[in-house]
């Protein structure tokens, strides 16, 4: 039995010039880490991330609010992963398996 080919949604070319500026469609997130200073406007740690529509890109181009929140758990239970090894699956962009 051979499966069909997923049809594909959006364009499957991609501008990288137009991704890594932040130009039109790509939405820069900046993820906070740590202690926010509000005189400073920045956090202890920072992280930038670039990401498609989830209409040009799918759902695995995006970053999840629950990625965000699960990253920053892991941020502050860091000694829970120390010389561990994490497979993470299913949150878009990756970011608690990064940081983990």
């Amino acid at each position: 039995l051979m499966m069909q080919p997923r049809e594909k949604i959006g364009s499957t070319s991609i501008n990288w010039k137009e991704f890594a500026l932040g130009i039109g469609k790509n939405r820069r997130k900046t993820v906070g880490f740590g202690t926010y200073n509000k005189k400073e406007r920045e956090w202890d740690d920072e992280l930038y991330i670039r990401e498609l529509s989830i209409v040009d890109g799918g759902i695995g181009c995006a970053l999840w609010d629950a990625a965000i929140i699960l990253t920053r758990w892991i941020y502050d239970n860091s000694e829970l992963f120390r010389s561990k090894v994490v497979l993470e699956l299913g949150s878009g962009v990756g970011l608690p398996g990064i940081l983990a």
